[in-house]
């Protein structure tokens, strides 16, 4: 008797990890008004080279401003936003 596998669902950390680290550093820009450094260093979003995955997306025509933020405390961030239409 042959047993069958049964499918598995794709989960939505299945479809992440199929994203490229520049993909997924687009989705998040996308999400929010500003994303800081620490959210793009994620290692399940860009990681430690996040950094290059940003001139990546420059490099695609994408406009990403960034600032240099105090983040309630003495800790300096920098944020960046995804500019929409040349906005």
């Amino acid at each position: 008797m042959k047993l069958l596998k049964k499918k598995r669902r794709k989960t939505l950390l299945d479809e992440i990890q199929s994203m490229t680290r520049r993909e997924r550093v687009l989705i998040i820009l996308k999400s929010k008004e500003w994303v800081s450094s620490h959210e793009l260093a994620h290692e399940l979003v860009g990681g430690t080279g996040f950094s290059t995955r940003l001139s990546e997306l420059r490099r695609a025509g994408h406009t990403i401003e960034s600032r240099l933020r105090n983040n309630n405390s003495s800790d300096l961030v920098y944020e960046y936003r995804l500019l929409r239409n040349g906005a």
